[in-house]
């Protein structure tokens, strides 16, 4: 008995020691974490729309560089679903960026992507990183593409495909250990499809 009872004293000490050390974000760093979630997802929009529009391969690349150590990586790497007429793809985030959304010239001369609104949660104990947060957002999505970038008598763009796509994602807040110390980093998690609406 004395054995038992030592055990759940040397268990519950772990569990009580987890919950204290867990929650060390003061107040001030949460709503912090809101504005800086607010200006990711604008930064977010911004960099797909590069990535896709522009012309030069190397400022492609440059984006891609420079957005890829944004996204959890390890140990698994983070992805992306995407929806058109033919339904849901789902790929990681590199394949996606490298591969999909770097090429979509190649299938139209003009390309136009805007996030046109956004949604954000609180932040909470994740699910399953230890001492680590996850904020979820809510994104619509606006896409449109031109094969030959025509323009109508009002000079506006003829879209030979537009959607809107409604989409799921969140944030892994956690604690990283630099040369200057430990600090909170804000990480992009998986992206997902929750609705489509092709104009």
């Amino acid at each position: 008995m004395r054995k038992i009872i030592l055990i759940l004293f040397f268990f519950g000490g772990l569990f009580l020691g987890h919950s204290q050390k867990f929650d060390t974000m003061s107040d001030a760093d949460k709503e912090n974490f809101k504005i800086k979630a607010i200006e990711k997802i604008k930064l977010l929009g911004f960099t797909f729309d590069k990535i896709a529009t522009s012309r030069n391969i190397e400022d492609k690349n440059r984006i891609i560089e420079s957005i890829l150590p944004s996204f959890v990586l390890k140990p698994e790497q983070a992805t992306i679903e995407v929806a058109s007429r033919k339904g849901k793809n789902d790929y990681p985030i590199e394949t996606y960026l490298r591969e999909k959304l770097k090429n979509y010239k190649k299938r139209y001369a003009v390309v136009d992507i805007d996030f046109v609104s956004f949604d954000i949660k609180d932040l909470r104990p994740h699910r399953t990183e230890p001492n680590s947060y996850y904020m979820e957002y809510t994104i619509v999505q606006k896409f449109c593409g031109s094969k030959l970038g025509n323009r109508n008598k009002e000079g506006l763009l003829q879209y030979d495909y537009c959607d809107y796509t409604t989409k799921k994602g969140s944030f892994l807040i956690k604690k990283v250990n630099t040369i200057l110390g430990s600090k909170w980093k804000m990480l992009y998690e998986s992206i997902y499809v929750v609705d489509i609406k092709i104009l």
